[in-house]
């Protein structure tokens, strides 16, 4: 069953290292529908690509609520892209432009 207005959120476990990621849908009854018992299905390796199961499929703003969830757990990019790369980008142009600035001025002041 497709579910269309799902909300994602994860929870670090401090006691356990572990972080619980959670599934559920808010129902017109009221009610709150969480994903659970969520199994493995054993393939041999050649056909692993054609799996007969079904993926979670997260629409994107859920993924996107998954991926701020997650980040407020403390988990960041590993490869360093993302707001941490674009800062180091913006740290780099921004000693770029400096240098530039300090070779200008020293032109101007000779000139004067």
């Amino acid at each position: 069953m497709l579910r269309r207005n799902l909300t994602a959120r994860a929870e670090r476990q401090f006691v356990r290292d572990t972080i619980t990621v959670y599934l559920f849908e808010h129902m017109p009854n009221g009610r709150i529908a969480i994903l659970s018992n969520v199994e493995f299905t054993e393939v041999p390796p050649e056909e692993a690509v054609e799996i007969g199961v079904d993926g979670i499929n997260l629409s994107r703003q859920t993924a996107q609520e998954l991926m701020d969830s997650l980040w407020d757990c403390g988990l960041r990019p590993s490869e360093g892209s993302g707001s941490a790369g674009a800062l180091a980008a913006t740290e780099r142009h921004l000693k770029d432009v400096q240098d530039f600035s300090r070779r200008l001025l020293s032109l101007v002041e000779k000139n004067h």
